[in-house]
């Protein structure tokens, strides 16, 4: 059973907690979408002058094409920590007798996180991943109520992992004289010292270029002759290229929707669970 915390806390995130992430992706979205109507807007905040001046700047600037690549690197941001949030509601759940539920979720660190996703990763059982009761255990009325949930929630979280560890953002050495497609976001991962035969770097997953976004937003307009100065100096520039069009756009909006179901449904299983009086103690 679930202290009254913990169920006041899960039903707040299922009727309100999780559309955080919908709604700033969304937002994020609008943004681009109107990046023309923005970009004046921009202008004349950054550099205080009249409307028609602000418009001629933005113009000139292409500050609409600069809204629409930080948009994008935000919203690339905004799905990472959609699949964080619910990997910390997972491993609360799994956890959720060590102080109890939301204690564990407010105090989640990445490693946990991290954790709980491997264990996606390596195939764990749902009822293994968050110390759920076997359908195989239940009567026929609970198993009925709770089958169709199981079988999304696994379904989910698996795909979900997938991006989490996998490679969203492919990275590359910027070459002297490489020109950078236009319509690529350039988000700056590293800088190493250049030796001879060193090995192309590992593909840039979400979760780094996410933590980059997140801390310093190295996402730059001049790649190429960044990295030409960079490797005058005997260095090497890693940088991860990111697609900037409305396709890409609307799928990490996409994304970060089905993670925050995901995440709603996770926690109205556990409330379901307890309602039944079904729900084992957890790890």
């Amino acid at each position: 059973m679930l202290s009254e915390p913990d169920r006041l806390f899960l039903g707040d995130f299922v009727s309100y907690i999780c559309f955080t992430h919908p709604i700033a992706a969304l937002a994020l979205h609008r943004a681009a979408v109107a990046a023309h109507e923005i970009a004046p807007i921009v202008e004349g905040l950054m550099h205080p002058a009249e409307p028609d001046v602000a418009a001629r700047r933005a113009v000139a600037g292409n500050t609409a094409a600069m809204v629409q690549t930080h948009v994008t690197a935000r919203l690339l941001g905004q799905l990472a920590a959609a699949i964080e949030d619910c990997g910390a509601l997972g491993d609360a759940v799994r956890h959720r007798d060590r102080k109890g539920l939301f204690h564990r979720y407010l105090e989640s660190q990445g490693g946990a996180v991290g954790v709980f996703w491997d264990l996606v990763v390596a195939g764990t059982s749902l009822p293994d991943l968050l110390a759920l009761p076997d359908l195989g255990s239940l009567d026929d009325a609970h198993r009925e109520a709770v089958q169709v949930d199981y079988e999304q929630l696994t379904l989910a979280l698996g795909e979900i992992a997938g991006i989490y560890r996998g490679h969203s953002a492919p990275g590359h050495w910027a070459e002297p004289g490489e020109t950078v497609p236009s319509d690529t976001i350039s988000i700056v991962m590293d800088v190493r010292r250049k030796t001879a035969g060193a090995e192309q770097p590992a593909p840039i997953s979400l979760l780094a270029a996410y933590n980059k976004i997140k801390h310093r937003f190295p996402v730059v307009e001049h790649a190429t002759e960044l990295g030409a100065a960079i490797d005058a100096q005997g260095d090497e520039l890693i940088v991860g290229a990111y697609p900037r069009n409305p396709t890409q756009a609307e799928l990490l909006v996409l994304n970060a929707v089905a993670v925050a179901r995901a995440s709603g449904g996770m926690a109205a299983l556990v409330l379901k669970l307890s309602e039944l009086a079904v729900l084992p103690p957890g790890r």
